[in-house]
């Protein structure tokens, strides 16, 4: 029993190991595309990564390659986005300053950082609340 339970892990291990791998690879590539430019290239290749390797934490590089180059060639980026903001507030926060920063127009640079200051907003508004309600300190407090 115990060692079917071992190969199990192992098996398991093994797949998580595996799907690190070929994600940096394709990551490798993807910077390769960058490097020269060729940002359809890289879009295609993780594509074709995204279709391929399994659903797992491995694949959020690839993700967040894909929202910067949409972001530079000025694509829509609202449905990639989305996988974030579950990586937490913080996280999205941080990426919506990196799209920012590589984004070329104007206006999706400014649309970005409100979107960055939007999400750092409802962090500190939320810790706020929670250290009035939990200092019982509401009647002191003046908006």
């Amino acid at each position: 029993m115990d060692d079917d339970q071992s190969q199990i892990n192992s098996s398991a291990s093994n797949l998580q190991e595996e799907a690190q791998i070929r994600s940096v690879l394709y990551g490798v590539l993807v910077q390769i595309y960058m490097d020269r430019h060729s940002w359809h290239s890289a879009l295609d290749v993780i594509d074709n990564a995204l279709q391929v390797l399994p659903r797992t934490q491995h694949r959020l590089l690839l993700y967040k390659y894909r929202v910067l180059i949409k972001s530079k060639l000025g694509l829509s980026i609202s449905t990639d986005m989305i996988k974030f903001r579950e990586q937490g507030e913080l996280q999205l926060a941080r990426m919506w300053r990196q799209v920012a920063l590589m984004a070329k127009k104007r206006d999706h640079v400014i649309n970005a950082y409100q979107h960055a200051i939007a999400t750092l907003q409802v962090i500190f508004f939320f810790s706020f609340f929670c250290f009035v309600f939990l200092n019982k300190i509401e009647n002191e407090i003046y908006f």
